[in-house]
């Protein structure tokens, strides 16, 4: 199940706005407007993931993209595909490591 809450007024936008700057104060702005115009509030949000719950089953829009696996799968690797010249290739290191074993004459051999 997907649903979408709309825009609703958090804090998560004074977590990544930089006030420190002329610009920053100005998104801060543009931000403050948008969410005291256009948006609701938390626990409003909140309401949509509730009713989708509970919402009776008639009320519920299934749709042919629902049961496309190819779509789904597209949807799910579409995000990546957008930012992937954006990220560093992550390389895992790895370890090789060696025992070393007495061999019986007092020389050890490394395996």
């Amino acid at each position: 199940m997907a649903f979408n809450p709309g825009l609703v007024d958090t804090s998560v936008f004074n977590k990544v706005l930089d006030y420190s700057s002329q610009a920053g104060k100005f998104w801060n702005w543009m931000v403050g407007l948008l969410l005291t115009t256009a948006s609701t509030t938390p626990h409003n949000g909140a309401l949509t993931g509730l009713y989708a719950v509970v919402a009776p089953a008639d009320v519920v829009v299934e749709t042919i993209f629902a049961e496309d696996e190819q779509l789904q799968d597209d949807l799910w690797k579409f995000p990546d595909e957008l930012v992937k010249e954006y990220l560093a290739p992550i390389e895992i290191p790895t370890t090789t490591t060696s025992t070393t074993t007495n061999v019986g004459n007092g020389a050890e051999k490394e395996e």
